[in-house]
């Protein structure tokens, strides 16, 4: 569906959360992130507390390395739904690219403790618990340009990898090393 078929859709029923996000999703998908943003505001202004629209605009904000603001986007969506595992691997993205890996870890370790078969999440807290409280992370940070998102239905129906729609091109982070070669910076990880 193109950008403005979904447009006109989400214009029938101006008050739906659910068209703005899918809109929001597809404006992203096509590379328009400051449409995709504007959506996610709109349908924030109707539901403040919609968790998805606040993990995806969180993730828009790491690609835009606007780390401070993903940071606390990706905290509001943990406190509307602090069952999803992914949010709180997004708020770990986010906390480990400001080094703030106290945070970080603690945020990864909820991913880990919500969904134990969660490889990214567990591959990030294994390469974050070498951080104190100060320090750099282990690799640099990887473009993030590349970055796909999972339906709210994948993560749903327990999707394996429920953080990307289609991983076959996934972040190198989803293999943790032997120890002589450093993990890469985490890849966002997005949902619907």
């Amino acid at each position: 569906a193109s950008a403005g078929s979904i447009a006109s859709a989400a214009a029938l029923d101006p008050t739906s959360v659910d068209a703005l996000r899918v809109q929001g999703r597809v404006l992203h998908t096509l590379g328009r992130a400051d449409e995709a943003l504007e959506t996610y505001a709109a349908a924030l202004a109707i539901d403040p507390a919609d968790a998805w629209s606040l993990n995806n605009s969180g993730l828009i904000l790491i690609e835009q390395e606007r780390w401070d603001e993903a940071a606390a986007r990706l905290a509001s969506a943990c406190d509307a739904d602090a069952t999803v595992a992914v949010f709180h691997n997004n708020r770990g993205v986010a906390l480990e690219r400001l080094e703030r890996f106290d945070e970080s870890r603690a945020a990864f370790a909820k991913a880990v403790e919500l969904d134990g078969s969660y490889d990214k999440a567990r591959v990030s807290l294994a390469r974050v618990e070498g951080h104190g409280t100060t320090g750099a992370p282990a690799d640099p940070v990887p473009d993030s340009s590349g970055t796909e998102l999972a339906s709210e239905g994948d993560a749903a129906a327990g999707v394996p990898d429920a953080d990307s729609e289609s991983d076959t091109s996934g972040p190198a982070v989803e293999l943790a090393s032997g120890g002589a070669t450093p993990e890469p910076a985490p890849e966002p990880e997005d949902d619907l």
